[in-house]
């Protein structure tokens, strides 16, 4: 797939994969912090279901790269609707995490 198409797709679908990026974010830093709960048998289920704590950082490391990328294909540009796209980010991160 040629480069501009990813960018172009990126642009056309920013909202939604901000929404991947923050689901990501959020089940890896859920699963981090519960592999070091304080109670004992639910730090236990959660270990035995998630992946070593270095691949869960890993992965949150991955991820933060991920969208650092997926930001930077027109930093500085106008993007589709007049609004620079770390304006736009910046807008759907300050909306908040969903309560669960």
């Amino acid at each position: 797939m040629p480069a501009a198409l990813q960018e172009e797709y990126v642009l056309e679908h920013m909202a939604e994969v901000f929404s991947c990026l923050r689901s990501c974010n959020v089940a890896l830093r859920w699963l981090l912090l519960h592999t070091a709960a304080s109670h004992r048998k639910l730090r236990a289920a959660v270990a035995s279901a998630a992946p070593p704590p270095d691949a869960l950082l890993a992965l949150l490391l991955d991820t933060a790269l991920l969208e650092y990328e997926v930001r930077q294909p027109c930093a500085g540009r106008k993007c589709p609707g007049g609004t620079p796209p770390e304006k736009q980010a910046r807008k759907f991160l300050e909306q908040g995490t969903p309560a669960a």
